[in-house]
């Protein structure tokens, strides 16, 4: 039986002990994705107080170390911190921008392949990428891809519902905080899609 596909953005306590029950009831129904804001697997938040003063280790609070998620056939995107990246925007949104464009690229990648998130500092922008190994879409559907409804369907067997609606409202929320989308792609290679969001100055957000 194909696995169903299963993307959780964030790597906290309460969502890794939510995965650990699933994987008891239905260990074979998932291809699951994490993806993580910080680089490290789950750890107990609660004792985090006594790493930050030194008496224990990051390791020592670990919950969930990087081979259970490998046993359990989990893939884990971890995320490095960019506290130094300021945006004036709409925290939803903004979460809802990064779980569009996940979604879309996990359910379009096949098993063994990747998927890869990056912020970057672009001048006056933020910029973030989310680059995956997929399928690709074909050139002449680029232009169209991210209107309503529009998708493109070059392997029936991975063509679902949503991609197209998915983009273009990642495409209209990127327009309302005055930011900017752009797709890369090549059939049978991967696609990248990239957003810039206006950077607000470390100087100006002090004031």
């Amino acid at each position: 039986m194909k696995k169903m596909k299963l993307v959780m953005v964030g790597n906290g306590m309460a969502g890794v002990r939510t995965l650990e029950e699933l994987l008891k009831i239905a260990p074979d129904l998932y291809d699951i994705t994490v993806f993580g804001a910080e680089p490290h697997p789950n750890y107990n938040r609660i004792l985090l107080s006594p790493v930050l003063a030194g008496e224990q280790t990051l390791e020592e609070i670990v919950l969930n170390p990087v081979s259970w998620y490998e046993e359990n056939g989990i893939t884990l995107v971890k995320t490095a911190s960019c506290d130094s990246l300021l945006l004036n925007a709409d925290p939803r949104a903004c979460k809802q921008i990064l779980l569009n464009l996940l979604s879309n690229a996990v359910k379009f990648t096949r098993k063994g392949g990747r998927v890869e998130v990056e912020i970057e500092d672009a001048h006056d922008r933020v910029r973030l990428k989310v680059r995956d190994t997929g399928i690709g879409i074909p050139a002449h559907l680029l232009s169209r891809i991210g209107g309503a409804f529009e998708q493109a369907d070059n392997d029936p067997m991975l063509a679902r519902e949503g991609t197209g609606l998915g983009l273009a409202l990642v495409k209209a929320l990127v327009a309302q905080h005055g930011g900017s989308v752009r797709i890369e792609s090549q059939e049978n290679v991967g696609t990248t899609v990239r957003v810039d969001l206006p950077r607000v100055q470390p100087d100006r957000a002090a004031a």
